[in-house]
C-alpha cells in the first residue's frame, strides 16, 4: 500500500461515493477498513525501521494480489509490491565484549530470504514516508467514516423542514367539494376555537341569534342556568364561549353557509356591526372577534357532525382562521408546521397557509400593526392518525414545547399521559426549529383521533 500509493486513492474514492444503495455502503465499509489497515501497517513499518545495524528489521516482498490487480487495475498501471514485516534480528549477547558487524550476520538472513529482492535501506526519510502516510491513512479513514454517519444523522434531522411546500392553489371561498384519500400525516380538521366573553347573554344572542349556531347538547344545561361555558356548532367544528376577561383572536374567523339570507334578516335584531360585500358578510361580535361569513355551495365536512340540541346550524362549517402575525415571522411560522406537525404548507410574501385536512386552512399574514398581548384565546386541532399524534408529541416534548394550562384538567406531561389518559396535550408557543426564535404565541390543543369528543363518524 504504502510502495505504491495509488491504493489508497480508489479506497477513497469508494468512501466519497454518494451512492445509498446496499451494495455501496458494504464497499463503503470495506474501504474504510482497508484504510484504518493501512493506517496501522504503516504505523509498524515505521516502528520497525529503526536503521541499519543489528536492531533492523528484515522485510520480505511479495508481489501485489490478483484481486487488487483486478480491483484497481484500471488505476494502477504497475503490479509493484507489498511490503510485510517478517522479523527483526535480535540483538547479540550482552557477554560479547564486541558486537558483530551487521556484515557478519548477513549470510545467516540471506539463506532466510534467498530468492527475495533485498529491501532498500530504511532511513529517516523512510520513518517521515511511513509517518506521513500512517497518519493521511488514518485521519482519511477518519474523515469519510464520520462523514456517512454526520450526512446519515443530517439527512433525518432536515427530512421534515426540507418537505417540499404544496403547489396547489388554495380555494378562495368555502369548502372544497372533492373528497381526497384520507392523510395519515399532518393535521386533519380544525375543530374549535375558545373566546371567553364576560357575559353570557349578550355573546347567546350573537352565536346563536346571528350566525345561526347549533346548541350542543353537551353544554346546554349551561345555557338554561344563563352561566358557564356554552358551545356554539356549525357543522364539524365548534366555539367554545366560557364566561370570563374577553379573548380577542387577531384576525378573522371564516364560516361557510348555503345562503346568507337568512343572516341578513335577523340583522336587524340586534346592534351587530356588519360590513356586507354580496357574497360576504363580516359581522363583529359584541367584545371584538371577527367573523367572514361566505356563501357557498359545497357541502358541510362528510366526515362527522357535532351532536346538536334543536334546530341545525345555518352554517356548513369553519372554513378556518386568517390570524396576523409580526413581519418576517411567517416563513418561520411555515417551518414550524412543516418539521413539527408534517403538515402541509403553503408560502407567498408574507404570508403561510396551514392546511387542515381537505377543507379547513390556517393562515398568517405579517402586518404593520403592532399585535395586541397574548390574552389566552386558544385554538383545538386534531392528528391525522395515532401515529401522527404521538410523533407529533415527541418532535415539540424534545424542543421543550409541551405546556400545560392549568386552566383545564388535562396535563399531558409525558407522552403516556397524552395518549393514554388524556388523548391530547397543549402547546403554547409558535417557535421557529432553526433557531427555536419565538414567532407566535398561540395555544394549540392538540388531540388524538381517538378523544372521545372527536366527531368524526365512527
Amino acid at each position: 500500500f504504502f510502495e505504491q500509493p495509488c491504493h489508497i486513492m480508489p479506497m477513497a474514492a469508494c468512501l466519497c461515493s454518494n451512492r445509498d444503495d446496499e451494495g455501496s455502503r458494504r464497499v463503503q465499509t470495506f474501504a474504510s477498513l482497508g484504510l484504518l489497515a493501512a493506517a496501522a501497517a504503516a504505523a509498524l513499518l515505521m516502528l520497525s525501521s529503526t536503521g541499519t545495524g543489528p536492531n533492523r528489521a528484515v522485510i520480505l516482498h511479495t508481489q501485489t494480489s490478483p484481486v487488487v490487480q483486478r480491483a484497481y487495475g484500471p488505476l494502477q498501471s504497475h503490479t509493484g509490491s507489498m511490503a510485510h514485516l517478517l522479523r527483526a534480528i535480535p540483538r547479540p549477547p550482552s557477554g560479547h565484549l564486541q558486537p558483530q558487524s551487521a556484515d557478519a550476520q548477513m549470510p545467516a538472513v540471506r539463506a532466510q530470504t534467498a530468492g527475495m529482492p533485498a529491501p532498500a535501506a530504511a532511513g529517516m526519510g523512510s520513518r517521515v514516508w511511513h509517518w506521513l502516510l500512517a497518519s493521511v491513512s488514518l485521519l482519511t479513514a477518519s474523515f469519510l467514516v464520520l462523514r456517512r454517519r454526520l450526512t446519515d444523522r443530517v439527512a433525518a434531522i432536515m427530512k421534515p423542514l426540507a418537505a417540499t411546500a404544496s403547489t396547489q392553489q388554495q380555494p378562495e371561498v368555502g369548502l372544497q367539494t372533492a373528497v381526497s384519500a384520507t392523510p395519515t400525516t399532518g393535521v386533519s380538521l380544525l375543530e374549535h376555537i375558545n373566546v371567553n366573553v364576560p357575559q353570557q347573554q349578550p355573546a347567546y344572542d350573537f352565536y346563536f341569534g346571528l350566525l345561526g349556531c347549533a346548541v350542543d347538547p353537551r353544554r346546554a344545561a349551561n345555557i338554561a342556568q344563563g352561566k358557564g361555558t356554552m358551545w356554539a356548532n356549525i357543522g364539524i367544528s365548534q366555539i367554545h364561549i366560557p364566561v370570563g376577561d374577553p379573548q380577542v383572536i387577531p384576525g378573522v374567523v371564516n364560516l361557510t353557509y348555503p345562503s346568507l339570507n337568512a343572516v341578513r334578516r335577523r340583522l336587524g335584531a340586534g346592534p351587530f356591526r356588519c360590513i356586507d360585500v354580496g357574497s360576504a358578510l363580516e359581522v363583529h361580535c359584541p367584545y371584538g372577534n371577527v367573523y367572514v361569513l361566505r356563501e357557498t355551495g359545497a357541502p358541510a365536512d362528510p366526515r362527522g357532525v357535532q351532536p346538536i340540541e334543536g334546530d341545525a346550524s345555518l352554517g356548513t362549517g369553519m372554513a378556518g382562521l386568517e390570524l396576523r402575525c409580526k413581519p418576517g415571522a411567517a416563513a418561520g411560522i411555515g417551518r414550524f408546521y412543516r418539521h413539527y406537525f408534517e403538515a402541509e404548507v403553503t408560502e407567498e410574501p408574507g404570508a403561510v397557509t396551514v392546511k387542515c385536512g381537505t377543507y379547513q386552512t390556517i393562515s398568517f399574514c405579517e402586518g404593520d400593526e403592532a399585535l395586541p398581548p397574548y390574552d389566552g384565546h386558544h385554538m383545538a386541532m386534531y392528528m391525522a392518525s395515532m401515529q401522527a399524534f404521538q410523533d407529533t408529541f415527541k418532535r415539540l416534548d424534545a424542543d421543550g414545547l409541551v405546556w400545560v394550562n392549568t386552566r383545564f384538567s388535562d396535563a399531558s406531561t409525558t407522552l403516556s399521559l397524552a395518549v393514554d389518559k388524556w388523548q391530547q396535550f397543549r402547546i403554547l408557543e409558535i417557535r421557529d426549529p432553526l433557531d427555536k426564535s419565538l414567532l407566535h404565541t398561540l395555544e394549540h390543543e392538540i388531540r388524538a383521533p381517538t378523544h372521545e369528543a372527536c366527531p368524526f363518524t365512527r
